[in-house]
């Protein structure tokens, strides 16, 4: 009896360690000498493609979706 319960908890926290992230990235862009701020809600499981986006300039920061 305890080791499908055991069994089930350890699958649920290595499911939900997997899980993505979501960030809110916003970064400063000018047409025409006018600032547009662009924000983009990026969910990863990994950091790669936050990454890149700080990279081109982005700030990336923990969204609440």
């Amino acid at each position: 009896m305890k080791a499908p319960f055991l069994f089930s908890i350890l699958f649920i926290i290595v499911a939900l360690s997997a899980c993505s992230r979501c960030y809110e990235c916003e970064i400063v862009r000018y047409y025409n000498n006018l600032p547009d701020t662009i924000i983009e809600d990026v969910c990863t499981a990994t950091g790669e493609e936050l990454n890149d986006l700080e990279d081109e300039g982005y700030t990336c920061a923990p969204s609440g979706l």
